[in-house]
């Protein structure tokens, strides 16, 4: 469930071709509250939904950055991708 809701974020974001060079990417994972939560499976759901929207597999990431933040209004997954 959760990842087919990170999937339909990704899409709204990303409408590109699907990249096959390396990349650098920031996910900000924006939590509808302070509760505690492992913020590395949610990281894992992320670079799963982004195979083959946004990139052939993720050996292509040298570098991934991870922010935890919180937005009780609307949370979301939020990328910044540089190739």
């Amino acid at each position: 469930m959760m990842k087919a809701s990170y999937i339909e974020q990704i899409q709204k974001q990303y409408q590109w071709p699907v990249l096959s060079v390396p990349v650098d990417i920031t996910i900000t994972l924006y939590f509808p509250n302070k509760l505690r939560r492992d913020w590395d499976n949610r990281h894992k759901i992320t670079m799963d939904a982004l195979e083959w929207l946004v990139l052939i597999d993720d050996t292509q990431i040298r570098k991934a950055t991870v922010v935890r933040s919180y937005d009780p209004q609307r949370p979301r997954v939020e990328l910044k991708i540089n190739a």
